[in-house]
């Protein structure tokens, strides 16, 4: 047993190398908004040659598994496989855009994936973007995880929706606590 727990505590101190990281978005309704956030880093190796990108653009279109967040310049990676719906999108079929965004420019599209001009591979990627009075279903999400698989990395996109307030869940759990209570009463009796 000595030896077992020495080589636990071997373990424990010893260094490790990291596992490849890759791109995380999350896209949950917080309130009464619904915010996107992603973080992780990308491999373009395999990718198709990368092009420069200009403009602003920050906006959502679910039925193309999209999620742009690219301010002024990117650098546009393609790839084959399509990105796989997250959604059936808006109910007009129009991209829902935002005016809040911080971080660096990351887009996931049908095709492609932008990353910032002149990007090093495995560099840390961060951003947000908040859409305002927005929820899910509203923008055309529909909850589950979505994974792009590239040559080299992945792109994960969970949409999550909120949580039951609870609130809002208190009336429905001291209702089944006393219908339990109820029945465990009737068979003592």
């Amino acid at each position: 047993m000595r030896n077992w727990l020495s080589a636990i505590a071997m373990a424990a101190i010893m260094p490790f190398s990291p596992a490849q990281a890759a791109v995380i978005v999350n896209v949950q309704e917080v309130g009464a908004d619904v915010v996107v956030n992603f973080s992780g880093t990308i491999d373009p190796t395999g990718l198709g040659t990368g092009a420069y990108s200009g403009g602003t653009n920050r906006f959502v279109r679910p039925e193309f598994g999209m999620v742009v967040s690219v301010y002024f310049e990117g650098w546009n990676y393609s790839y084959v496989t399509p990105n796989a719906p997250h959604g059936p999108g808006e109910a007009t079929g129009a991209a829902t855009y935002t005016t809040t965004q911080s971080g660096d420019s990351f887009s996931v599209s049908q095709y492609g994936v932008i990353v910032p001009y002149l990007y090093q591979t495995n560099t840390a990627l961060s951003g947000s973007m908040t859409f305002v009075g927005a929820t899910l279903f509203l923008l055309g999400y529909t909850q589950g995880v979505y994974v792009l698989t590239l040559p080299e990395d992945t792109i994960t996109t969970n949409v999550i929706a909120s949580a039951v307030p609870l609130p809002a869940a208190a009336p429905l759990l001291l209702g089944a606590l006393a219908l339990t209570g109820f029945a465990a009463r009737r068979r003592k009796g």
